[in-house]
């Protein structure tokens, strides 16, 4: 059998495991999507707790005795390793009153909030048993399964909580990460992008410099969040609990990159907003306050990749028009990239665009011109199976925009264009493809003149014999 056989046949009989306990998760009782994921990913940091970040035992991390409902236990009771070879009841009361609340303490003291409303809800010890004998056969979940367990979880929930692989390359390969960038994404999720921009960076054979940090006000997802990063064993990434448009984030001035898709849509109270925020424009609308923070958080000469709805493109309220004005009068806008409708699915259909601008060191670094593109393929289907079909556009798109200024003289007929600040202005700093795109004007298929002049005496002559003959018939009268 070949290798490619063999890694297919794995690769199925892994999905297949992954499936058994999705079904053994809904038949408990427990409500599928967030609620059920967040289960696993606390039995995944409970067992990560005995491991660190490069696969070698954990051990001082663990007391010599632990108190809990009157009762004393050994630590080591509440290693994995030690209480899976429990019998079911007692491997349930470990779990349950030990363990879960052991990770829980350890993970408050790193970050107060990302525990918040965390719950041990596996009713029974033979589920629980079945559920950690599964995650033991799939060797407590790999990146790829973890992945796949978003995608069918979160699929038809409106969550994006997955960045596709195509956008992720694309927003690295525009904004080329560095060992020495200061890297955050302040509406993490699963922090994907950091762990592609650490890639990124280790590629140039260095690590590094700052430790990349991501930023969720949902501590569902910051506790799902960490749980994948273990799977992915780095240390170079960190995730935290934090609403990132309130004074709790006070990163001001401080990063050298930002690489985010925040929420498309969303609404927040002005109460909950830091004020900061509010000066360019009152808004409540998190599509557009993510984007203001973005360039608050940008220190000087530092550049943002960032994924909008086609509201913030071209909505003609005052609070959009007055970000649109100040990314463009006051900062530089590099780019604007179209995706096509059906990038993010099965998490949500809509269609988005990619920014990519800089927060400007002086008044001569502002926008001059700004390249758009229009984005029809990303290398695979764009329905919920995501398979991997047809063209990839995203590494002419990054190559192009590389080198934009060459197509200063590029008609606006095609896919990708370049227009000055001055013309932006002139149309409300609307920031839709269609609104610049020239349809371009078919030939007029013109007969040769001689030959129409020739039709023309011909016309001419019969028009005349007509009048002599009319005339004859009024002269006999």
């Amino acid at each position: 059998m070949e290798r490619r056989e063999v890694t297919e046949m794995l690769e199925k009989t892994r999905m297949e495991e992954l499936d058994d306990l999705i079904r053994l998760l809904e038949g408990s009782g427990l409500g599928r999507g967030m609620e059920m994921l967040d289960q696993i990913a606390c039995l995944l940091l409970i067992r990560d707790l005995e491991r660190k970040a490069d696969g070698t035992l954990c051990r001082d991390i663990f007391p010599e005795e632990i108190s809990a409902g009157g009762r004393r236990v050994p630590g080591a009771h509440l290693r994995w390793s030690v209480f899976r070879m429990f019998p079911e009841e007692e491997q349930y009361r470990t779990v349950r009153d030990w363990a879960f609340p052991f990770m829980k303490g350890i993970l408050e003291s790193r970050d107060p909030s990302c525990m918040r409303g965390a719950v041990f809800k596996i009713a029974g010890p033979a589920l629980l048993a079945r559920i950690l004998g599964l995650l033991d056969e799939l060797e407590g979940l790999t990146k790829e399964s973890f992945e796949y367990l978003l995608e069918k979880l979160c699929a038809g929930s409106g969550l994006c909580a997955r960045v596709p692989a195509p956008v992720v390359q694309l927003m690295t390969g525009l904004t080329r990460p560095g060992p020495e960038d200061s890297i955050c994404d302040p509406a993490c999720r699963i922090p994907e992008l950091l762990l592609a921009a650490a890639e990124q960076c280790e590629k140039e054979g260095k690590r590094p410099a700052h430790i990349l940090k991501g930023y969720d006000m949902d501590p569902v997802l910051t506790r799902v969040g960490n749980a994948y990063l273990n799977r992915c064993g780095t240390a170079a990434v960190s995730l935290s609990c934090l609403d990132s448009l309130s004074e709790q984030n006070t990163d001001r001035s401080c990063c050298s990159l930002i690489l985010s898709v925040p929420p498309f849509r969303g609404m927040t109270d002005y109460d909950m907003v830091s004020p900061d925020l509010q000066k360019g424009f009152r808004s409540k609308r998190t599509e557009l306050l993510f984007p203001e923070l973005f360039l608050r958080m940008l220190r000087p000469g530092g550049r943002c990749a960032c994924l909008v709805s086609p509201d913030v493109l071209s909505g003609s309220s005052r609070s959009h028009r007055a970000l649109r004005k100040e990314i463009v009068e006051e900062n530089r806008l590099e780019a604007v990239i179209g995706l096509p409708a059906g990038v993010f699915l099965p998490f949500t259909g809509i269609r988005t665009a990619l920014l990519v601008f800089s927060r400007c060191r002086d008044a001569g670094d502002r926008t001059d011109f700004v390249w758009f593109f229009e984005l029809e393929a990303v290398g695979m289907s764009l329905d919920g199976r995501r398979t991997l079909a047809g063209e990839n556009g995203i590494p002419a798109v990054i190559r192009k925009f590389h080198c934009r200024e060459q197509e200063e003289d590029r008609d606006r007929s095609g896919k990708s264009f370049l227009v000055d600040r001055e013309e932006l202005a002139a149309n409300g700093y609307d920031l839709s493809f269609g609104r610049y795109r020239e349809s371009p004007v078919p030939p007029a298929d013109y007969e040769e003149a001689e030959k129409l002049l020739a039709e023309l005496k011909q016309m001419e002559k019969k028009v005349s014999a007509q009048i002599r003959k009319l005339e004859k018939m009024l002269g006999k009268q």
